[in-house]
């Protein structure tokens, strides 16, 4: 019974002791220590993500400048602009001692790729993303030798051109006109 006893004494000191713990905020500060600790490691791991975020940023511009060098020395071209296919078109024609008598141009509008597998009977168009095109329709008169020289460096060009549809009518015996379909093709850069 005293043992009994004992145990009933210990529990109600230690009872006690607790409520005395309690009402003084002991536990309330070890508990405020644990969050403060909590938040802390809260803190640093937002920290650590943001100073991986900067440096992965400044690796990103670094590589944004060395693409942006690399395509300007590959000379691609990121716009269409008439004034520049007029030019391009201005310099071959004078070449080849053609007069352009005219030039007609089109929308820019997307490049669609064949997406099916080799399969005739399905032909699938997708529209890619990145590349753009112009048609531009060009008529002059010349001889025929002039206007294959002419075709010729229109697909030698460094420009992007393809020669899409060519139409001759026959004038005099050496003298032919030509209205040529050509497609101007450029690649857009969209840098944010």
């Amino acid at each position: 019974m005293t043992i009994n006893f004992n145990r009933k004494l210990l529990i109600f000191i230690v009872v006690i002791l607790l409520i005395s713990l309690f009402a003084a905020g002991v536990p309330g500060s070890v508990f405020s220590k644990l969050t403060t600790a909590g938040e802390y490691n809260s803190i640093h791991y937002e920290y650590e993500n943001m100073y991986q975020n900067l440096n992965m940023k400044s690796s990103y511009e670094k590589n944004k400048i060395n693409l942006t060098k690399k395509i300007n020395r590959l000379n691609i071209d990121t716009e269409i602009f008439q004034d520049q296919i007029i030019n391009v078109l201005s310099d071959i024609s004078t070449k080849n001692s053609i007069a352009l008598s005219n030039i007609k141009f089109s929308e820019i509008m997307p490049v669609f790729k064949d997406t099916s597998e080799g399969s005739e009977e399905s032909v699938e168009l997708q529209q890619d993303s990145t590349a753009v095109c112009m048609k531009v329709t060009v008529d002059f008169d010349s001889d025929f030798h002039d206007m294959i020289s002419f075709i010729e460096d229109v697909k030698n060009s460094e420009t992007e051109i393809s020669v899409i549809d060519i139409s001759i009518l026959l004038i005099d015996s050496d003298k032919v006109h030509v209205m040529l379909s050509l497609m101007f093709y450029a690649l857009p850069l969209y840098v944010s």
